[in-house]
């Protein structure tokens, strides 16, 4: 009878373990298929400061070509939402980028703005250096800090006439993946801009709104950053 009970005992044991051995590997077979369906983690900077020269590689504009949205700005001014960029396959002279916005200045009569950036597609640009002249005593000056073809452009901005940092960050989906959230929080904060920045409106439903007489997007930036001068 004892020894019954010990064989049965020992089968039992043998059994729990095989029944172990094989959800641990169910489970690590199940794992391994969930990391292969996941996107290789951009690697971002350690920081964003236009003050750093950084080695830039050429711009393929072939890789970079199709619609970008804005998703993160700083400084935190709420005067347009729902930007997006168009950036064309190739260029000649010029590099000609289809900007749609919604200026959000006058917040009781929100308008829908087209337009088109034309830069002389020279050394500076084609580097990812652009630069905005507005009038003769304003510019604004961009430089893309890292970029993703398939998922981010990061780029630090400057106007010459002021310290204020920019900073803006475009997706290739108007919403990213909470894992994309928190790099880029985590890279804001240790540029020192945690405070600065705003996550743009993006929403489908909320970017509409009726079409009316356009404003140049660097008339929007100029009279923002005149009011904070102003402040």
């Amino acid at each position: 009878m004892s020894q019954s009970l010990v064989e049965f005992g020992s089968v039992q044991n043998f059994a729990m373990k095989t029944n172990i051995i094989g959800l641990w590997l169910l489970t690590l077979s199940w794992l391994q298929c969930v990391q292969s369906q996941l996107p290789n983690l951009p690697e971002l900077p350690a920081n964003v400061n236009c003050l750093t020269e950084l080695k830039r590689d050429p711009i393929d504009l072939t890789a970079m070509s199709g619609y970008w949205y804005e998703i993160v700005r700083a400084p935190n001014m709420d005067i347009m939402k729902c930007l997006n960029v168009s950036v064309p396959s190739t260029a000649d002279t010029e590099l000609n980028l289809q900007l749609e916005y919604i200026e959000t200045i006058n917040p009781k009569k929100p308008w829908i703005v087209k337009e088109t950036l034309s830069f002389p597609w020279d050394e500076n640009t084609s580097n990812g250096v652009f630069q905005l002249q507005y009038d003769s005593a304003f510019t604004l000056t961009y430089k893309v800090q890292f970029s993703d073809p398939k998922r981010l452009v990061i780029l630090c901005g400057y106007a010459a006439s002021t310290s204020l940092p920019i900073v803006k960050v475009f997706a290739r989906q108007p919403e990213i993946p909470k894992y994309q959230m928190v790099l880029i929080n985590n890279l804001v904060q240790a540029s020192g801009y945690a405070d600065d920045i705003i996550w743009t409106e993006q929403s489908p439903d909320r970017c509409n709104a009726a079409v009316r007489p356009e404003m140049a997007i660097l008339t929007i930036f100029a009279l923002a950053i005149i009011r904070i001068l102003g402040n």
